[in-house]
């Protein structure tokens, strides 16, 4: 088994690392937010007018895309999101702030629901969507927030992301999981540990397994603070050498 162990460790660093390689910058999580923002509502109102159903495509990217740029939830989260826990969020509402609660993903036993914290303009565009879905082809028997013509979940969320991202004139073409990496990524080196753990509890990320295979998986930057904290060691050392000597 200890062959195989290191095999693992050593696997699960070249991912790490590989994943590490597709960091997305802040600043373009910023500008697919803001973008995906001024889109949404010029979306909704094509479907209103009856737009063809690449607009419905659409408007799933682009939210999936703000959503995804803010909270770094997995495509799963928004796959299972059902009609019924986005209507429950305005039970719950207060002074125009919602949480959306989402049972159903892959970290669910760990972490409960994964959830989405909307204002009360974001949660505007569900109901706007929804009060269009009887419209729209499988709508009416939909269980799922982002349904298909068969009424089930969508299974193609992640190419209908990448469109929406090209379509904001944003580089590369991530997926769900390079946009949660990076999330993950510049969360843990701006934030507090306790923020930190904060926003890992909220995007269902388990930082303990994460900081355990990873540790050693350092940026430039990184490694040459690192690299410093040598230095100043031997310096240290060689200080308190000359006091004593």
């Amino acid at each position: 088994m200890r062959p195989v162990r290191r095999s693992v460790a050593v696997h699960e660093v070249a991912v790490k690392q590989a994943k590490e390689g597709r960091l997305i910058p802040k600043a373009t999580l910023r500008a697919c937010r803001e973008a995906a923002k001024k889109k949404i509502p010029e979306i909704l109102d094509l479907l209103e007018s009856g737009a063809e159903r690449k607009t419905q495509w659409s408007f799933y990217g682009h939210l999936t895309a703000y959503w995804a740029s803010i909270y770094g939830h997995r495509c799963g989260v928004f796959q299972n999101l059902t009609i019924q826990e986005v209507e429950d969020a305005h039970k719950t509402g207060s002074e125009g702030h919602f949480v959306i609660n989402i049972s159903a993903h892959k970290t669910n036993q760990a972490f409960g629901a994964a959830q989405l914290a909307l204002d009360k303009e974001e949660y505007g565009w569900l109901e706007k969507f929804l009060s269009l879905r009887s419209t729209l082809l499988g709508g009416k028997d939909a269980t799922y927030f982002f349904f298909t013509s068969k009424a089930g979940s969508c299974k193609n969320l992640n190419q209908y992301f990448q469109e929406a991202w090209a379509s904001m004139g944003l580089q590369g073409t991530p997926t769900f999981t390079d946009v949660r990496t990076s999330i993950a990524t510049h969360a843990k080196n701006t934030h507090c540990p306790d923020d930190r753990r904060k926003v890992a509890q909220f995007m269902c990320h388990d930082t303990a397994t994460a900081d355990r295979f990873y540790a050693l998986n350092l940026n430039a930057k990184q490694a040459a603070e690192h690299r410093r904290l040598f230095e100043t060691a031997v310096a240290v050392e060689v200080f308190l050498l000359t006091i004593f000597a």
